[in-house]
């Protein structure tokens, strides 16, 4: 497995026992070096060494690390052993390995941290916060940048890559153009070019057939896409694109959009996989079987055939609604998403149906269309 140690600086700053609404006064700082050794994909193991006469420590004090995954407001502790505490030769040594693969961190993503000194008086003393990046190490990845994406990729020819940068772009430009969706924050798309390599970066108990996922909190996508296979590019990656650029339109603090309106967006996006969905929905509607809008709002079933005819449905519900209200009430759907509307309201809010009539019309749409 390959090792690489990344080595970055940062300072100290001494904070004293202060009201909550004072703190972040500083009384100095000093440089310090800290050292990242990723262990792909169990973890990174955090060290530095400072000189004892830059802070106040004492054998009874806590010392931690606190890091942030990616834009995720959490805060994370790490608390350092006392084992891995050590004073000599005037230094005080700290090392504590962050375990990332028990609670899945996807590679990929930035890592802010910091270290902080905790003392009994009830002062402490933290670090300026470093960032590191989290990084499949087993391979040697070349970079394709545009203006929103970044393509990570190895075993690639330079022009399949480049090909793959402007083609998701060009995803990401239509769909802002086409439901008038303010620009979007910059993607990272790491690209593998078989299957086995790519199960090893998945979290443990994921389904085998996985071939795309997505982790739009860190505008990050993760694919397997084989050399110079366009279809199979074609069928994934614009999948995922579209579940980024929902997430990015959508987002508020209070919910998420329907899952059939996230699905149907990405399944229209993506070309291939998809020439099934016409047939097997006029067949579940001709034997009463098409899923009710409302029973796919916020998950699918597990069983792949009615998994198959959730995502078949939820691509034809999209279809009708771009048929009947145009892009615009797409549109006017992911606006009154992002205000974070229940389902209904959304729904009448944009198109000015109730779902339930919604539910009635797409029904009518799909029997029209049976032979």
């Amino acid at each position: 497995m390959a090792m690489v140690v990344l080595i970055t600086l940062g300072s100290w700053i001494a904070v004293p026992s202060m009201p909550a609404s004072a703190q972040g006064a500083t009384t100095g700082t000093r440089a310090i070096t800290t050292v990242t050794e990723p262990d792909f994909p169990v973890g990174i193991t955090f060290s530095t060494n400072i000189p004892l006469h830059d802070i106040s420590f004492q054998s009874e004090d806590r010392v931690a690390l606190n890091y942030q995954v990616s834009t995720d407001e959490t805060l994370n502790l790490a608390l350092v052993p006392r084992s891995a505490v050590i004073m000599q030769d005037g230094h005080l040594s700290i090392s504590v390995f962050v375990d990332l693969q028990t609670s899945f961190v996807p590679p990929g993503v930035s890592l802010t941290y910091y270290w902080e000194i905790s003392s009994q008086d009830g002062t402490y003393t933290r670090s300026i916060p470093e960032s590191t990046l989290w990084t499949d190490t087993r391979f040697d990845w070349e970079i394709h940048t545009s203006d929103q994406v970044t393509i990570y990729s190895y075993g690639m020819s330079e022009d399949f890559a480049q090909w793959m940068t402007d083609e998701a772009q060009a995803t990401i430009d239509d769909l802002e153009s086409r439901y008038g969706i303010d620009q979007i924050e910059p993607l990272a798309i790491w690209v593998y070019p078989n299957s086995e390599d790519f199960s090893g970066t998945r979290q443990m108990n994921t389904r085998e057939a996985i071939a795309g996922l997505s982790y739009p909190g860190a505008s990050l996508i993760a694919a397997v896409v084989p050399n110079g296979n366009e279809r199979e590019y074609g069928r994934v990656i614009p999948h995922e694109i579209s579940h980024q650029v929902v997430f990015h339109a959508t987002e508020n603090p209070f919910a998420f959009p329907p899952l059939w309106l996230d699905e149907g967006l990405a399944t229209h996006y993506q070309t291939g996989g998809t020439d099934h969905y016409p047939a097997m929905v006029q067949r579940a509607q001709a034997e009463g079987n098409l899923f009710d809008i409302t029973s796919l709002n916020t998950s699918f079933p597990f069983q792949p055939a009615q998994a198959s005819l959730a995502y078949a449905s939820s691509w034809s519900i999209v279809g009708y609604i771009e048929t009947t209200y145009g892009p615009e009430g797409i549109a006017l759907l992911l606006d009154a998403f992002a205000q974070g509307l229940p389902v209904d309201e959304a729904v009448t809010q944009a198109l000015g149906v109730s779902s339930q009539q919604l539910n009635h019309d797409w029904h009518q749409w799909v029997s029209d269309q049976n032979p």
